[in-house]
């Protein structure tokens, strides 16, 4: 796994889910809440830079490892 940059795209906490668009190809990775260390993060803000690795569930991509970069 490789750290990755990205922006928050969006991300409803109710739901527990969102996407984060990388910066260097500008595609959507979906996020889910457990992704992210709640006592350190406890929400994702669109427009909020982060730094994450890419995992696979079930054959889809998805971000891991979640990292605040830049505080909102």
């Amino acid at each position: 796994m490789s750290m990755y940059t990205g922006i928050v795209k969006n991300f409803d906490i109710k739901m527990g889910f969102g996407f984060i668009t990388r910066e260097d190809t500008q595609d959507d990775i979906f996020v889910y809440v457990t992704a992210f260390d709640r006592t350190k993060i406890r929400n994702l803000h669109p427009g909020q830079k982060v730094g994450f690795d890419l995992c696979n569930d079930r054959g889809k991509k998805m971000a891991c490892n979640v990292q605040m970069i830049k505080a909102y």
